[in-house]
């Protein structure tokens, strides 16, 4: 199988459809897999799902599957599947407010024959044989061994209590809170932002530099901390997405990953960004103490060493 990887515009971070149009015409024969972020977790964009579907109809027709990452969306907006005509789906329990270890996926109907159970086990086969085995429909074949029951039954109240308060309430929550943000902490000298001015397609996620934090977000990190504030530092999880944003070229990043071999965890940093996301339980108040943060912290960058 061949990987490739789609470009994306900096500093907002938007795939460039006519780069994946062009990917998928090269593409003659054969299967072919899109993996799909919903919502970007370093940028907040929210990908075209609709749009990026036709392409593919209109390149490699009934050849062409998407996955779609739903880990920053479910939890945070409304999600219609039907709608969006994925194959493929997933989304993480904590993100929506439930527990850690457990998540779930989504399989079309129409395309669960592709997908091959490469781990079986426990009420996932039908029958073993000295040749053979023959394992269940879906969903019990992608399900083997014993079952996280307390993780799923609590998600499902996780879940239960967002549809009580509205997806819809929770969107128009969340990204009032990252609109004021991003606009308050965007006039702050030597702030800089990534992803989309424009919320109208963008989640409440807002990542940011600090002068030159890129090379020490980890300070931004812990000094939001002292002052009460939670955020992530680092690539998360993106690193060639992040790369690209950030302006450093993946080479780097590719002789970091060879420096890191047969090294202990954290000896070798790698540049990066600091994260805010915002949900329903944040309030204004809150916005504006993490805006007013971001401006101590950017007043006195030489003496924490930023």
């Amino acid at each position: 199988s061949e990987v490739a990887y789609v470009e994306a515009s900096k500093p907002e971070g938007r795939l460039d459809l006519g780069h994946l149009e062009s990917i998928l015409y090269k593409r003659k024969k054969g299967k072919v897999l899109l993996n799909l972020v919903h919502v970007s977790n370093l940028t907040g964009v929210i990908n075209p799902v609709k749009e990026i579907r036709k392409i593919m109809e209109e390149t490699v027709d009934d050849r062409g599957f998407i996955y779609l990452d739903m880990a920053q969306s479910a939890g945070h907006m409304p999600i219609n599947l039907d709608e969006l005509d994925v194959d493929y789906g997933g989304a993480s329990g904590h993100k929506m407010y439930g527990p850690t270890g457990i998540g779930l996926m989504f399989v079309n109907k129409r395309s669960e024959k592709v997908l091959d159970n490469k781990v079986s086990g426990g009420s996932a086969i039908r029958i073993v044989t000295r040749h053979d085995d023959v394992a269940c429909r879906a969903p019990a074949r992608f399900e083997p061994g014993t079952q996280n029951l307390e993780g799923a039954i609590e998600l499902g109240y996780a879940l239960d209590y967002l549809k009580e308060i509205g997806m819809e309430r929770i969107e128009r929550h969340d990204k009032e809170l990252g609109r004021y943000f991003a606009g308050e902490a965007g006039k702050i000298e030597g702030v800089k932002l990534y992803g989309p001015s424009d919320f109208k397609d963008r989640g409440a996620v807002v990542s940011l530099n600090i002068g030159s934090s890129i090379r020490n977000y980890d300070i931004v990190e812990r000094e939001l901390d002292k002052r009460g504030i939670s955020v992530r530092g680092g690539c998360f999880c993106s690193h060639i997405y992040t790369s690209k944003l950030l302006g450093v070229p993946i080479t780097d990043f590719e002789k970091k990953a060879a420096d890191m071999r047969g090294v202990p965890d954290g000896l070798i940093k790698l540049p990066g960004a600091v994260r805010f996301s915002f949900a329903f339980y944040n309030s204004l108040e809150d916005a504006y103490q993490a805006v007013e943060a971001v401006k101590d912290i950017a007043g006195n960058q030489t003496s924490l060493g930023i």
